[in-house]
């Protein structure tokens, strides 16, 4: 009951990300295929490969309906996570200590806003809560958590084949577990082989790892999501039972997997809320062994933690699905006429302009993924507005920054846009209208001459 009403409390929540996803489950239902563009050539623009089947009843409406029924997956994914690890620790009895973990986990931001974002991340957290259970059935689920998500291979191949160790198995079943645990991810890597050319997603080129930023973002998630702070007993994990060390292990592959992978650019930590069950079951175990001023500390410490995100980010997080709506509505008539459209973020203007769009960060466009630089600086090449034939450019401006035409250093949010606010300068290019994004950001729309009237005063 807390997770439900914890969930609704921040159901405004979503992220850029979850719009491509629904764009190219409504082109699945209408029949174009894997594809971010109905005009363009299918492409892997989604890590979770498969996710977008699940939108299908509704898809077929629109891609509002699509992602409207992610976020409905992703809630009921999430309560239903909290339901299992609750019913696991209600089997195993113990004290009220052992609850407290738990009702610090029903209270955090994370945990709450990924539940409505419209990505997969309650579906592969449930997932991650089946892999921790005994049998093959979590064997199973920790292979389809690693398909879906590649950084959680490392860790649910230690929950899956350490299981043996924890149940006490002989070695020939260790060879069972890994056979059950690797059919989905090597199913899930033929597919994109077959369908992509690429064993890999596409995302990993266009994100390319940065070592400095999983370093903030392991520290950052270890520090202010707070679960972790109730798993600081190094008196107690001896006396832990196996599946509770082997959690902490794979708790540990988790983090050096983020670490390689360079973290994420999305907020309030995604890729550590899978593990979440993960680090309550070890930390109810922790909370009923430990001396109670040490589990008291420690919560005090999770508790800070998670009122100082509550305190930061909750009020913008619940915003955020508004915002984008009131952007997408009023980018559509800005937008109606226009044949290819190029913008960093992909995913609203693709609601917002059913037609072409060229993705400046490469999520949805291999091209653009293979250039140098991260998703948001891409070196893209000068000409690429010409030779993609681009009419129209969505650029975000930097906050509380306004628009300046022809365009200054640093007027922009992202160097990508920088870059082609110059290039589409050079090019004529010439701005029709803005869009408020909350209070102190806007995007700006460019068109090219002739496209619109360029006499037209900024709206």
């Amino acid at each position: 009951m807390l997770t439900v009403l914890g969930v609704g409390a921040v159901w405004g929540f979503t992220v850029d990300d979850a719009w491509i996803i629904a764009r190219v489950a409504h082109h699945w239902a209408i029949g174009d295929g894997h594809r971010f563009n109905a005009a363009g050539a299918a492409v892997d623009a989604v890590t979770p490969l498969g996710f977008p089947l699940l939108l299908l009843p509704a898809a077929r409406r629109s891609t509002e309906a699509a992602f409207e029924l992610a976020r409905v997956v992703g809630a009921a994914s999430v309560v239903t996570t909290a339901a299992v690890v609750a019913g696991r620790v209600a089997r195993r009895g113990g004290s009220w200590r052992g609850w407290l973990p738990v009702l610090l986990w029903c209270a955090s931001l994370p945990w709450l806003a990924w539940a409505s974002a419209g990505l997969e991340t309650g579906l592969v957290a449930l997932g991650c809560a089946l892999a921790a259970g005994r049998g093959p059935a979590g064997v199973l689920a920790a292979g389809v958590v690693g398909a879906l998500r590649p950084e959680l291979i490392p860790a649910t191949a230690i929950v899956a084949v350490g299981g043996a160790w924890v149940e006490r198995e002989r070695r020939g079943r260790v060879a069972t577990r890994a056979l059950i645990w690797l059919t989905p991810i090597v199913l899930v890597v033929l597919v994109r082989q077959l369908a992509f050319g690429a064993t890999y997603p596409l995302a990993a080129l266009a994100k390319p790892a940065e070592l400095v930023h999983g370093l903030r973002y392991v520290l950052g998630g270890l520090a202010l999501t707070g679960l972790p702070w109730l798993l600081l007993a190094p008196g107690v994990v001896r006396g832990l039972p196996r599946q509770s060390q082997l959690l902490l292990v794979a708790l540990g592959a988790h983090a050096a997997s983020l670490l390689a992978a360079g973290g994420d650019w999305m907020p309030l930590f995604r890729l550590w809320v899978p593990v979440f069950p993960w680090m309550v079951l070890v930390a109810v175990e922790i909370a009923e062994r430990a001396a109670l001023r040490w589990t008291l500390l420690r919560g005090t410490l999770a508790l800070a933690a998670t009122l100082l995100l509550h305190v930061g980010l909750g009020g913008p997080s619940r915003r955020v699905a508004g915002e984008r709506r009131a952007l997408i509505e009023s980018a559509r008539p800005v937008l109606t006429g226009a044949r290819r459209v190029a913008a960093l973020d992909v995913g609203w203007v693709g609601v917002a302009h059913p037609g072409l769009v060229v993705d400046l960060a490469g999520v949805t466009d291999p091209s653009i993924a293979r250039l140098a630089g991260g998703h948001t600086t891409k070196r893209v090449p000068a000409d690429l507005l010409r030779t993609r034939r681009v009419d129209h450019v969505v650029l975000l401006l930097a906050p509380g920054r306004k628009l300046v035409w022809p365009p200054q250093g640093g007027q922009f949010a992202r160097g990508v846009e920088q870059v082609v606010a110059r290039d589409a300068h050079a090019l004529g290019y010439q701005p029709i209208a803005e869009l408020p994004l909350g209070a102190d950001q806007r995007y700006v729309v460019l068109a090219e001459y002739g496209a619109r009237d360029a006499a037209s005063e900024p709206r």
